[in-house]
């Protein structure tokens, strides 16, 4: 469990699967100019169950009125929400009946969001690709994919939203690519990015419809 470390004012907790959304998540925050909310990670799916468990005898828990929890669907979006219900069940807290929907008891709102919103499998880099679908490098970024499985073995359903979002990021200029010149360019993509770190440096769309249900339910906090 990361230390806990609240916001200044804040009475809102947002946990998330690790550091990659932990950025993300904030950088969208910061750009909806939502403050009062501290976003921490529980270090991994396996580890929320413990995480709640020692966040709940810490007496700092009971100064949030809200808690998010963020959670991929990996393979099965409704598998991925029962787990996180059943590590609610064990930590005493209140039950949300579906994602997003919150539950009440006892002063505290709890609510359940599952990574991307809607649908019945993925993770980050599904909701992030689908932020760029209008991008013109995105037909680039699957006839590279196509390629790479064409000349080689298929890449699996489950990396393939990876090895996308990647391939988009490293198709962006060097670090200070003619910077500060008049040719500089507003590519913000670098290879070296992660997820979050790509978010930060303001690569993914936030006005795009794919971040439209995460940004309510950060609003809904």
């Amino acid at each position: 469990m990361a230390s806990q470390t609240m916001a200044a004012g804040s009475q809102k907790l947002l946990l998330v699967e690790g550091a990659d959304d932990r950025r993300l998540f904030g950088a969208l925050a910061n750009h909806l100019a939502i403050h009062g909310i501290t976003i921490e990670s529980y270090n991994g799916k396996s580890n929320l169950g413990n995480d709640l468990a020692n966040r709940t005898r810490s007496p700092h828990f009971s100064l949030y009125s809200s808690l998010g929890i963020v959670r991929d669907a990996d393979d099965n979006a409704q598998s991925a929400f029962n787990s996180v219900i059943s590590a609610l069940l064990r930590a005493k807290l209140p039950k949300p009946t579906s994602p997003v929907s919150p539950a009440t008891e006892h002063g505290l709102r709890v609510a359940v969001l599952i990574i991307p919103p809607d649908e019945d499998s993925g993770e980050l880099e599904n909701l992030c690709l689908r932020s760029i679908e209008n991008a013109e490098e995105r037909a680039c970024v699957d006839a590279c994919i196509n390629c790479v499985e064409t000349a080689g073995e298929p890449i699996s359903a489950n990396r393939l939203a990876k090895a996308k979002v990647h391939t988009y990021l490293a198709a962006g200029p060097e670090p200070g690519f003619f910077a500060g010149t008049p040719n500089e360019s507003t590519d913000r993509r670098n290879p070296g990015l992660r997820v979050g770190e790509a978010a930060e440096a303001r690569v993914w769309d936030w006005t795009s419809p794919a971040f439209a249900a995460v940004a309510d339910f950060l609003r809904s906090l």
